[in-house]
């Protein structure tokens, strides 16, 4: 009962709005190292990732603040560092996403053509510059999501590639529906309004 079938994926929908994506997948060995294939039901044919890579990826981009917290936390708990798992560190980019996708899913409770979380997760990485504190960070964020080296307008067609297989076009639905990139926008200007009156009380505290 809470299987479903996807265009990509099978989803398992669970409880108290916890979902699981299910995506068959095979070697990419015409790319590079990690690179897969995956299923796509209306295309019929293979389409290219590399979540691996990504994920390497995503960690480069937060690399220095990641390793001043796990010596921070190491320090604090009279540990060496190999002995604090990854898992445990949390960066100000890994909260911002979290704040981004939460106040997305408030915005949106359910509408359509709400932005999807690897969009929202590349872009805030690719503008993220390790900053320490969380509304510097959040504030650079949002800044730089709409910057025009990360959101391509091609011929007319949108353009986010995935960083570690160009070949994989995250924005691929926005050239199917044009209220996607234009619920994104609204969504960033009700993000900035809301990070402006975050900061305005703050500075009245």
């Amino acid at each position: 009962k809470i299987l479903k079938e996807g265009k990509r994926c099978w989803t398992l929908d669970y409880a108290n709005e916890f979902h699981m994506d299910i995506l068959p997948a095979i070697p990419d060995y015409d790319r590079l190292k990690d690179s897969i294939l995956i299923t796509d039901r209306r295309l019929l044919e293979w389409q290219k990732s590399n979540p691996k890579g990504y994920a390497r990826w995503f960690v480069e981009r937060m690399r220095v603040i990641f390793e001043q917290r796990r010596v921070s936390l190491a320090e604090s708990s009279r540990v060496n560092v190999e002995e604090i798992p990854e898992w445990k560190v949390r960066t100000p980019l890994q909260r911002s996403i979290q704040i981004l996708k939460r106040h997305r899913d408030i915005c949106f409770n359910g509408k359509d053509h709400k932005p999807i979380s690897i969009i929202i997760t590349t872009l805030a990485a690719q503008a993220y510059a390790n900053e320490a504190d969380l509304l510097e960070a959040l504030s650079t964020i949002i800044d730089g999501m709409t910057d025009p080296r990360n959101i391509k307008n091609i011929h007319g067609q949108y353009y986010i590639p995935n960083p570690t297989n160009p070949d994989e076009n995250f924005a691929e639905k926005w050239n199917e529906d044009s209220n996607l990139p234009k619920a994104f926008s609204d969504w960033l200007s009700k993000l900035k309004a809301t990070l402006e009156s975050a900061i305005h009380q703050k500075d009245l505290l």
